[in-house]
């Protein structure tokens, strides 16, 4: 995979209409991921926790598929499809934050089912830990977008 990519010769070959592709497919997850956080905000402002723990798990998710896109050439299609993915890049870029964030995040998403994160501290805890991997999965696509320009 090569998160942390800097100058892979796989990127380097690409002609500029794949590059262009790539970038018009990463756009669309990157947009809805906005909207995703936007509701988050907005269900948090309105004290609906459930639903704002999916909307939050929602953005992580298309920041993973924009990588995934990127990278891989393809969307992550499951839930298990999206947290191997982020599992690999833990793995790859061997931090354990992200180890963490994941578990936390899928925590988030079971509370949209289940309601069963009460404290308020808690589900601020979590949400911090899932919003720190959406900003490392920002900063891992910014550097294999500068990647992509010879």
């Amino acid at each position: 995979m090569n998160p942390a990519g800097s100058g892979d010769e796989f990127h380097r070959s690409l002609k500029m209409s794949e590059i262009l592709e790539k970038i018009e497919d990463m756009g669309k997850y990157l947009k809805r991921a906005e909207q995703y956080y936007q509701n988050f905000l907005a269900s948090i402002n309105r004290g609906e926790i459930e639903k704002a723990s999916e909307m939050l798990w929602g953005a992580l998710s298309c920041y993973a598929n924009a990588l995934s896109v990127l990278i891989r050439k393809k969307s992550l299609t499951t839930h298990s499809e999206t947290v191997n993915f982020l599992m690999e890049l833990a793995k790859e870029t061997r931090d354990p934050q992200i180890i963490d964030a994941v578990g936390q995040a899928q925590r988030l998403h079971a509370n949209f089912y289940h309601g069963f994160i009460e404290e308020p501290v808690t589900f601020r805890e979590i949400c911090v830990n899932v919003i720190f991997l959406i900003r490392r999965l920002a900063a891992i696509l910014q550097n294999q977008l500068k990647s992509l320009i010879p």
